[in-house]
C-alpha cells in the first residue's frame, strides 16, 4: 500500500475536497481546515499540498529538503493533524489488517502511540495472530484483545440478532451453531442465507424449516458461503468481481468507469451489493465510496474470476485511471504499476513501479523504494 495513503484520505474527506472542485477551491478548503484546527498553515500547507497532490506551487511552494528531511516534514503535518483532531474532541483511529501496512505507514502508527499521553486519541488496531511488531516502549498504555470464537449462548445472540423479529426455531438455531463453530462471519452468512432461501414456515410464533435444511446453505467453510451468496447475485456479481479487482474499497467514480454499465443497471447492483451485507457504503453517489465488509469477501469475489478474465479487468482499471484519474497517478503510480503487472502489460507497469521507486526514494521511504524497484527489474528479467 501507498505509504500513509488512508491518513491522507482522511485528511482530504475532512477538508471537504471533491474531483470536480477546482485546484483553488481545493486550497482554500484546506486553509479553511487548518483554520478550525488551529493548525500553522505556514508550516504545513506545503507538505499538505503535496501529499494531496494539489497544484498549489504559486501560493505553497514546495521547500528544498533532503528526502529524511522530507519524510520527517511528512510525518509531522499528519501527526498534527490527527492531534488537532483528537485536541477539538475526543476522536478513535481505526486501522484494521496490520499486516498488509507498508513500512512507513507502521512507523507513523509507532511515533502516533508513543504521543498518545497528549490528545484524547484512541488507536484501535487489528492484526492476524501470526503478524508481530515491536511497538514503542515508551508509548502510550497499550491493551491487548485476542478475539476468540464464540461459544454458544453468544453464537444465539448473534443469530438472534440478524435475524431481527424472525424468531427461529430451536432446530434451526441448533444446525447454525453447530455447523458454524463459532465463527462470526460464518454465522452471519448462513443465517442470511437461510432466511433469504424461502425455506421457513412460521408455526406457532416460531419459524422452522420446511423438512431438513438444504445442505447448500449450510456450506463446509465461510469461502463456501461467501461464494454462494456471490453465485446469487445475477449482475451484482459481475460488480462485486470488478470491485475486487480494483481492492479493499473502490469510489462510485472508478467504478462506473470500469464497468461500463447503464446507469440504472450499475445503481440496482450496487444497491443489492449493499443490501446483501457484502460491502458498506460511505457518502452518496457520485461521491460515495465503498469497502467490501471484510477481506474475505474481497477475496473470494476476486478467486472466481477466471484467469482473462482478472486481466481482462485489471487492463480496464489501468486504463480508467490513466484516463480520468491523474491525481491516482500523481499520488500512487505504484497502483497502476499492480494493475499492468497482473495484466500482463510489463512496459507499462515497469515505467509506474519506476515512478513509484523515484516517489518513494524521493520521501525517504527507503523499504517501500526498494520493493518498487525490484519488482520494475523482475519485470525487465522477464521480457
Amino acid at each position: 500500500s501507498t505509504p500513509f495513503h488512508p491518513l491522507i484520505e482522511l485528511l482530504r474527506r475532512a477538508a471537504g475536497l471533491e474531483r470536480s472542485d477546482a485546484n483553488t477551491a481545493r486550497l482554500r478548503k484546506l486553509e479553511a481546515l487548518l483554520a478550525r484546527l488551529n493548525m500553522d498553515a505556514s508550516e504545513h500547507m506545503p507538505i499538505l499540498v503535496a501529499l494531496l497532490s494539489l497544484e498549489g506551487a504559486d501560493s505553497y511552494p514546495a521547500p528544498e529538503l533532503s528526502p529524511r528531511a522530507w519524510r520527517d516534514k511528512s510525518f509531522a503535518a499528519i501527526l498534527a493533524f490527527l492531534s488537532a483532531v483528537a485536541a477539538q474532541q475526543p476522536a478513535v483511529l481505526a486501522v484494521e489488517d496490520l499486516q498488509w501496512l507498508d513500512a512507513s505507514s507502521l512507523e507513523l502508527l509507532d511515533m502516533l502511540s508513543a504521543g498518545l499521553n497528549k490528545p484524547p486519541l484512541l488507536l484501535v488496531l487489528s492484526q492476524r495472530p501470526d503478524f508481530s511488531h515491536a511497538w514503542q516502549e515508551d508509548g502510550a498504555p497499550t491493551a491487548e484483545l485476542e478475539l476468540k470464537r464464540l461459544d454458544s449462548d453468544a453464537s444465539a445472540a448473534l443469530i438472534a440478532h440478524i435475524a431481527g423479529d424472525i424468531n427461529l426455531a430451536d432446530d434451526v438455531r441448533s444446525q447454525i451453531i453447530v455447523r458454524t463453530d463459532g465463527i462470526p462471519s460464518f454465522i452471519e452468512e448462513v443465517t442470511k442465507s437461510i432466511l433469504e432461501a424461502g425455506i421457513l414456515r412460521e408455526r406457532k410464533g416460531r419459524y422452522e424449516a420446511k423438512g431438513a435444511l438444504p445442505e447448500r446453505l449450510i456450506p463446509e467453510t465461510l469461502k463456501d458461503s461467501l461464494m454462494a451468496r456471490l453465485d446469487g447475485l445475477a449482475d451484482a456479481k459481475e460488480l462485486a468481481q470488478i470491485g475486487a479487482t480494483i481492492g479493499r474499497s473502490f469510489t462510485h467514480e472508478l467504478i462506473e468507469a470500469v464497468a461500463k454499465m447503464e446507469a440504472a443497471l450499475l445503481s440496482d447492483s450496487l444497491n443489492t451489493l449493499s443490501a446483501s451485507g457484502l460491502i458498506d457504503t460511505l457518502g452518496e453517489a457520485p461521491d460515495a465510496i465503498y469497502s467490501f465488509k471484510q477481506a474475505l469477501v474481497q477475496e473470494t469475489a476476486y478467486e472466481t474470476l477466471l484467469r482473462q478474465r482478472r486481466q481482462n479487468f485489471h487492463e480496464r482499471i489501468a486504463q480508467a485511471l490513466e484516463a480520468n484519474f491523474p491525481e491516482v497517478i500523481a499520488a500512487q503510480p505504484e497502483l497502476l504499476a499492480h494493475h499492468y503487472a497482473v495484466a500482463g502489460r510489463g512496459r507499462s507497469a515497469i515505467g509506474y513501479w519506476m515512478q513509484a521507486g523515484a516517489r518513494a526514494r524521493k520521501r525517504s521511504a527507503e523499504i517501500e523504494a526498494i520493493e518498487h524497484f525490484t519488482k520494475a527489474l523482475e519485470l525487465l528479467g522477464q521480457a
